[in-house]
């Protein structure tokens, strides 16, 4: 502690800050020392200070051992769980053997349980096929049945149409003789109204042709009259009887026209008989042509009940075989059931011994979880004295040097005890001081350059990382009394790169801060 003191002391005695204006705009000139924050390097676990490796002052790398501790007792326990691990690693593998071989099992126990209800599939699958058999057989056993039914209607059916047919040759035989009797009687009807209407017509005619004559006459006559009756040469009376006679002769023409239409229709009427007649001939030849149709259809009808009796013989003939079917297919079931049953049988057996082996597969993971738990305890107690036996050596934290030693060899130590206090080369700072009408400028994270004495040719980039809050006055070992007096603010330029371990504490140098971002190095 007394030597950290006097390092102290002479890093102060050559602490100054020059924040004169003689530096580039935009930048303070500051100088100090470099300096490093202390950092304690102690145990973890209690024991005796065997061995010391370093001397203050000296110059460590991360990781490096500095001193080591007494290990003799945990060193057996470190044996002690080692040889615990072994045993039950071994009593792991023996359980995972055991599972391996109960889950062999297990797979072949699922493999005959597959096998087993395959066969039973199959076997369904053969039931299935015979209820399907019996059903088609007995579906065609029925159906031929009623294919059987339906010949024996159709013999029935032909037979009716064939007494049909009989009925109908008769019929026709009796249509014929009927039409050739109408036919006559039409025949002489139509000549008779047609003769009695053409004399008619003819007498009509005579009498329109003696009242048109007879028109005419009294129309000159009525002509003449009015003439005359206009020249006042016949009376008005002789006027009115020609008049009179005028109008008769043209009603008797008329009535005489009406008479001859009426005539004339009368004989369109009787010739329309001729198409009766007409009529009646081609309901004679309807006549003859039905006969021979119904004598046709009566052949046709004998052909068909022999069709029909043929074909009931050969339904009949198929119920046989069908019934034959019927009965094969039941024996096929009762075969087929029997078969089920006893692979029904094998898939149970084959389930029991599959629920038996996983339970003993089951029962063989426990044990290889019990295994495991025993492994991970006994290395964990492993893990745990190794790392007691590790911590028996004590390693530099980072790269840096040694500032004191503040423990001895043989000395006992608690866990957390203080072997060394040390710097860390990566952590190296120039502490500087500013004057209070400066310190606005300045903010955390402004870039500065550190330039060490020893290095002339070369500076350190560098950030400002720490700004005191209060003023303070200018420690009293500054060199001159005016600057003493002066309030200033402590900051920290804090270098970015010391890996290679150039910059060591103590180094008198100056930093140059950067404060407008603006302004070019």
């Amino acid at each position: 502690m007394k030597w950290k003191m006097l390092f102290v002391c002479f890093i102060m005695s050559f602490l100054l800050c020059s924040c004169e204006k003689k530096a580039p705009p935009g930048f303070i000139d500051c100088n100090g020392r470099i300096e490093g924050d202390e950092s304690k390097v102690g145990t973890k676990i209690s024991g005796k200070v065997m061995e010391l490796l370093v001397d203050e002052g000296s110059i460590v790398k991360k990781g490096q051992v500095l001193a080591k501790l007494s290990s003799e007792q945990i060193m057996a326990s470190v044996k002690q769980a080692e040889a615990n691990v072994d045993v039950a690693k071994k009593q792991l593998e023996k359980a995972k053997n055991n599972a391996k071989i109960q889950e062999a099992n297990l797979r072949q126990a699922e493999s005959n349980v597959e096998v087993a209800q395959a066969q039973y599939a199959d076997a369904m699958e053969g039931v299935t096929i015979a209820a399907s058999n019996i059903n088609e057989a007995s579906a065609n056993k029925s159906y031929s049945v009623y294919q059987a039914k339906e010949a024996s209607a159709g013999v029935d059916v032909s037979k009716a149409q064939l007494d049909v047919a009989k009925s109908n040759t008769t019929v026709s035989e009796k249509d014929i003789s009927k039409s050739d009797l109408t036919l006559s009687q039409t025949r002489k009807q139509s000549d008779a109204q047609i003769k009695d209407a053409e004399a008619k017509v003819a007498a009509a005619k005579a009498t329109l042709a003696q009242a048109q004559a007879n028109y005419d006459y009294q129309r000159n006559e009525f002509d003449r009259n009015t003439n005359l009756y206009k020249e006042e040469v016949i009376s008005k009376s002789a006027f009115d009887q020609a008049e009179a006679a005028y109008k008769s002769a043209l009603e008797q023409v008329n009535a005489s026209q009406k008479q001859l239409e009426s005539a004339e229709e009368t004989l369109n009427y009787a010739r329309t008989s001729a198409y009766t007649v007409s009529i009646n001939e081609k309901q004679l030849e309807t006549s003859y042509a039905n006969f021979d149709s119904a004598k046709a259809n009566e052949k046709s009808a004998n052909v068909n009940v022999v069709s029909a009796k043929a074909k009931e013989a050969s339904a009949y003939s198929m119920v046989d075989v069908y019934s034959a079917q019927y009965q094969t297919s039941l024996a096929q079931m009762g075969q087929a059931q029997a078969k089920a049953q006893e692979a029904s049988l094998q898939v149970r057996v084959a389930e029991d011994n599959r629920r038996g082996a996983l339970a003993s597969y089951n029962a063989a993971l426990d044990e290889v979880k019990s295994a495991e738990g025993s492994l991970k305890a006994y290395e964990a107690v492993l893990m745990s004295a190794t790392a007691d036996l590790e911590d028996t050596k004590i390693y530099a934290p980072s790269d840096g040097v040694i500032l004191t030693k503040v423990s001895e060899p043989g000395e006992v130590l608690t866990p957390g005890g203080v072997v060394f206090t040390m710097v860390n080369y990566n952590l190296l700072y120039m502490k500087a001081y500013i004057p209070n009408e400066l310190v606005g400028k300045i903010k955390l994270g402004d870039e500065a350059r550190i330039y060490l004495d020893a290095y002339k040719d070369k500076y350190f980039e560098a950030t400002v990382k720490e700004i005191n809050q209060q003023a303070e006055f200018t420690p009293k070992n500054v060199e001159t009394k005016a600057q003493r007096v002066k309030l200033v603010f402590g900051l920290k330029v804090y270098l970015k790169d010391n890996s290679k371990g150039e910059a060591k504490p103590g180094m008198p140098g100056d930093s140059r801060v950067k404060y407008d971002a603006n302004a070019r190095w």
